[in-house]
Order: C-alpha cells, then structure tokens, then sequence
C-alpha cells in the first residue's frame, strides 16, 4: 500500500513537456537563410570584396631592391694583327635585396642580399689583315 503523502508526491509530478521540434525547426529555417543571405551579399558585395583583398594583400608585404654598379679603371693599347684601339676592364655589379614583413608590416622576417660581381674586358680593334678600302674625296 503507499501512502497518502506519497501518493500526493506523485501526483504532483507532471509528464515532461515534448521537445518543441517546430520551433527548432523555424530556427534552423532562418540561421540558413541568415548564412545563405550573409555568403551571397559577400560574393556580390564590391566594398567587402575589395577590404578584404586590401586586408590580404596588407599582411604580407616586401621590398625588392636592384643595384646595378660600373666602373672603367682603366683604358690600354695593344700591337699586333689586330689592330687594338682600346681595352677597358671593369667591375660590373648586379645586387637585389628582399625585404620580407608579415603581419600588416608590424612582423620582420629579415632581409635576402644577393650580389653578383663580374670581372668585364671591353675590346674595340681593327683586323690589320682584312681587306681595306681606301677612297679620296675632295683631294684627302
């Protein structure tokens, strides 16, 4: 037999209330459409677009630097077949540097120094054993 005070207990209680599905469901409904709404006025947005391509871009940035350097130190004569009419021997150099930052340039990554340097011999000459032409005009 239960009890009168048990009894009462159980009666009090009340079945659980079933999960509101339709509800969940409308929810559900205008999340998507909110996120469908949200990616298509993204892809047509032009000012979303360009912000976000400039934030890109901003992230990672660098500094690409050419050097190019000649000097003629000094200009000689030669004897021979060849008729040498100057030598002129020189340095020449090519240097390109890249500066590497992230981070909207707040981030140093380091700077890449490349320089190639190259000995250079200029020749200007005549060849003594071709054949020559030789024509006057005006008595010279």
């Amino acid at each position: 037999m239960v009890e009168p005070s048990r009894a009462l207990a159980m009666e009090d209680r009340k079945p659980p209330k079933p999960f509101p599905w339709a509800t969940a469901i409308v929810a559900a409904a205008i999340i998507i459409i909110a996120v469908l709404a949200l990616v298509a006025y993204l892809k047509t947005g032009r000012e979303v677009k360009a912000i976000v391509s400039a934030v890109a871009r901003n992230f990672k940035t660098g500094k690409i630097t050419h050097t190019f350097r000649e000097s003629i130190p000094r200009i000689a004569s030669t004897q021979g077949d060849v008729l040498e009419l100057a030598v002129s021997q020189s340095d020449e150099s090519f240097k390109r540097s890249d500066e590497k930052r992230i981070g909207w340039d707040y981030i140093y990554w380091g700077t890449t120094v490349v320089e190639i340097r190259v000995p250079v011999t200029f020749r200007y000459h005549l060849r003594l054993s071709d054949a020559w032409r030789l024509a006057a005009r005006d008595h010279v």
